[in-house]
């Protein structure tokens, strides 16, 4: 509310000033004239965003989305499956857990913007060790990896399910059997980041090296020359070119986002 009635000439916050009544978190989303998903945010610091009951104010650089912050006052983007290591857990099983850490960027993230959605994560806040807790709870229920991590589209969108279905939330994974072609996957994850729901991003061998046998979570895809996909990748913010990895040749790729 004080952000609508600050007066910039004055530096002082008045009651119901500049046009703007007392209203709740949602009404005010509501009367807002420019608004929309998460993913469609600019870089532009100070805008509100905006969940069910609450609003708070974007810092700037992308941590919007699922910002771990740290006791020396840094913020990550997302998890990172080595944090695992400081729960018990060997180096040798958190390095086949990315698809956990990508799975809890998005349930993270369902659990603060989606209605219904917030029994998905019910930690007190979002520190590093809080996160890392909560991967720790995910490992030990249903998304310890095999050797070979969480091979598949499928095996993902079990474990996901499981867990929902444990922490008694509606959740489904949304399948999709048209053709795998660049604008097919490019129309299913925008309909899922324009829904709210980031999209899991599957990728076995990959001219993209970064992607090479790994998970990430998929936070934006936009036109910046070619289209861009913006990922949460090793708690960092990481940019890929779309057509290079969609197109690159490999013996296996998926996308995977929840109703």
């Amino acid at each position: 509310k004080g952000y609508s009635w600050y007066d910039v000439d004055t530096g002082e916050i008045g009651y119901a000033t500049n046009g703007h009544p007392d209203v709740g978190a949602d009404q005010l989303y509501n009367n807002a004239t420019e608004k929309g998903p998460i993913s469609t945010l600019p870089e532009i610091p100070g805008l509100i965003l905006h969940a069910e009951g609450h609003v708070g104010i974007y810092i700037g650089g992308g941590y919007d989305f699922v910002p771990v912050t740290t006791s020396g006052g840094g913020v990550y983007y997302g998890g990172y499956q080595g944090w695992l290591t400081d729960e018990g857990v060997s180096e040798f099983w958190a390095n086949r857990a990315c698809g956990l850490t990508a799975a809890a960027n998005a349930m993270y993230y369902m659990s603060q913007n989606v209605s219904g959605k917030a029994n998905l994560y019910t930690k007190s806040d979002i520190s590093k060790s809080s996160f890392s807790a909560y991967q720790k709870e995910l490992y030990d229920y249903c998304f310890s990896p095999a050797i070979w991590g969480i091979p598949t589209w499928a095996s993902m969108k079990s474990k996901v399910e499981e867990w929902a279905d444990y922490k008694n939330v509606s959740l489904t994974g949304v399948e999709d059997t048209s053709t795998w072609n660049a604008t097919n996957v490019r129309t299913y994850i925008s309909d899922g980041l324009n829904s709210e729901q980031p999209v899991l991003l599957l990728t076995w061998n990959s001219p993209v090296e970064d992607l090479n046998w790994h998970w990430v979570t998929v936070t934006r895809i936009y036109l910046d020359g070619t289209v861009k996909i913006l990922t949460s990748n090793w708690a960092g913010k990481t940019e890929y070119d779309f057509a290079t990895w969609v197109n690159g040749n490999g013996a296996y790729k998926g996308v995977l986002y929840f109703n």
